[in-house]
């Protein structure tokens, strides 16, 4: 009838109304929110995860739409001790999935981390010491992440037993995993000491009790027709980084052949 139709017309733009005021809330809400809250939830939770402190020294870039995304810059991670930070990124991005972020899920289709450099040191008796003071919480299955990109990073090596600091640059590499716990699987490419190599990598799931981690790695230098693999665990006992497992030798033909030694 004509009532029914006239009701069913007001529901239905009483419900576009409520939709567009839904998406301009959305919309605007960035401006609006106050993302000091926002930075200290992110640096108290990552700090958990990492058992580092961890501060965000430069500003908030977020929207809700289309996706959610989070842009921080100037992230510091731990102190060295010449006050230095162990690790620094100019800029951490997050782009997430709202659908499972609302069910208690978090995925993260994209993440980038641009300019990262981190300072690891071996101390005198051979003990790490990014493990001094660390108790890191790492959620068992509630983050996925679909891809991480990592550009234009670096790794600063210093071994204080032998005096001798080595230097890893130019990192760049594409990285995915079913959770923060891993497995993790990617390649890329990177310099040691000007040496440059292409990898690539995988992992199992972290053992959170034994601080182990199953791993292969296959490294690829440009300088030589040769790639070298590690197949099998990286585990820390008593501080100090311990890997067991095989190492072997292939020798490349030019149609990309291997050869095995």
């Amino acid at each position: 009838t004509k009532e029914t139709g006239t009701v069913l017309g007001r529901i239905l733009l009483t419900v576009g109304g409520v939709t567009v005021v839904a998406l301009f809330a959305a919309l605007l809400a960035p401006f609006f929110i106050d993302w000091s809250d926002f930075r200290m939830e992110f640096e108290q939770r990552a700090s958990r995860i990492l058992g580092k402190k961890v501060a965000v020294h430069g500003v908030v870039d977020a929207r809700i739409l289309p996706f959610p995304s989070v842009t921080l810059h100037d992230v510091r991670v731990g102190r060295d001790s010449d006050g230095q930070p162990q690790l620094q990124a100019a800029r951490f991005s997050m782009d997430m999935e709202l659908a499972p972020f609302l069910s208690g899920e978090a995925r993260i289709f994209d993440m980038r981390i641009e300019e990262p450099k981190a300072r690891i040191r071996i101390l005198e008796d051979g003990t790490l010491d990014w493990m001094r003071g660390s108790s890191a919480d790492i959620p068992a299955r509630t983050v996925v992440i679909e891809d991480v990109h990592i550009t234009d990073g670096a790794v600063e090596l210093i071994d204080e037993r032998s005096g001798r600091v080595r230097h890893l640059t130019g990192l760049a590499a594409d990285l995915s995993a079913d959770s923060l716990a891993g497995p993790w699987r990617g390649d890329g490419h990177a310099s040691l000491d000007g040496e440059e190599a292409n990898f690539t990598i995988s992992t199992g799931e972290v053992d959170r009790t034994e601080y182990r981690v199953p791993l292969r790695l296959r490294l690829l230098p440009d300088a030589a027709l040769v790639a070298l693999n590690l197949d099998g665990a990286l585990a820390l006992s008593e501080e100090r980084p311990e890997y067991t497992g095989k190492f072997t030798v292939d020798v490349l033909q030019e149609e990309d052949e291997t050869e095995p030694v």
